[in-house]
């Protein structure tokens, strides 16, 4: 189980606080089925140095060394194949753990709910369309929370680039008045930043006070990214050597996806499954009607089981 957004702070490791209510249902469910469910943490969370938020490798390498370390333990005890399953954050690192395992026999497919991917267009051109349909229609509060969930996705994305490229300054990414909610993503030394939910309201109450402040502003005015931040240089190689399913995966896929999500829109999940199938994967794709982003893979827990049981089918 590969998890989804959490935050770059260490505390904000799953290893150090409760399994999410929503996933409990996919880890039960699997657990009675006879599975061994492994949860590691990715890199940087939980231990020192800045965790690289959604680099495929890492994500992808964190996931096959915590198999190899559990089968070095259990080895005995358990047949050795296994699966990869997450949602968001966690649905690009299943993706890219089957990319990254594509030549061990033992892997038999991976399940991706909400794939995070393509967020340069999202947040660039994709975004601001749903957000003016939502203000159209008078869903302001719904509008100023999605704008506060992509600047956060944007804030942890522009950090975790400084684990490898430690002189990257993501703070010229942001706006004056974003730039220090943006560096809370980070933290006072780089191990203590915030994590989703009081990041994510942070982006929230200074949207609101921008709008007050500006009444004849719209949540669309809202200073946080400079204008093409894609065409960062580092960012526009980090958006190219990050984004997901660009290449064949030899084992099954199952991609499950809302189509109310407005973090990971449905239609650039559609395209991605589109070319995955082009380059010759086999993908099950399971649009799940009128859910929203991390609702989707609960919805469809029992799509999700039986793919794992067809794929890697277990003895109780």
């Amino acid at each position: 189980w590969v998890h989804g957004t959490v935050g770059n702070g260490d505390g904000c490791a799953p290893s150090r606080n409760v399994i999410n209510e929503r996933f409990k249902v996919m880890v039960k469910s699997l657990l009675a089925e006879g599975y061994v469910v492994i949860g590691p943490d990715y890199e940087g969370l939980g231990t020192p140095g800045m965790h690289p938020y959604l680099n495929l490798k890492s994500e992808a390498t964190s996931a096959i060394y915590a198999m190899k370390a559990y089968k070095e333990r259990y080895g005995n005890q358990i047949n050795g194949q296994w699966m990869s399953v997450g949602q968001s954050q966690g649905g690009q690192a299943s993706l890219g753990t089957a990319e990254y395992a594509n030549s061990d026999a033992n892997f038999k497919g991976a399940v991706a709910g909400a794939p995070a991917s393509s967020l340069g267009p999202i947040i660039s051109e994709i975004a601001p369309s749903e957000i003016k349909k939502l203000l159209q229609a008078g869903q302001v509060a719904t509008a100023t929370e999605v704008t506060a969930t992509l600047l956060t996705y944007a804030a942890y994305t522009t950090v975790g680039v400084t684990a490898y490229e430690p002189k990257f300054n993501y703070r010229e990414l942001f706006n004056e008045r974003s730039r220090n909610i943006a560096a809370s993503a980070e933290g006072s030394t780089g191990e203590n930043g915030l994590c989703f939910l009081d990041l994510q309201k942070k982006f929230i109450d200074d949207i609101n006070g921008y709008l007050k402040e500006n009444s004849d502003k719209t949540v669309l005015d809202y200073p946080g990214l400079v204008n093409n931040f894609q065409e960062n240089p580092t960012v526009k190689k980090f958006l190219v050597e990050n984004q997901p399913a660009t290449k064949k995966i030899n084992s099954p896929v199952m991609i499950i996806q809302g189509t109310a999500d407005t973090s990971v829109p449905y239609p650039v999940t559609d395209k991605l499954q589109k070319d995955l199938k082009a380059m010759g994967t086999d993908v099950t794709f399971v649009p799940a009607e009128g859910e929203k982003h991390s609702d989707a893979i609960v919805a469809k827990n029992a799509d999700l089981v039986a793919f794992i049981k067809k794929h890697m089918p277990t003895t109780k």
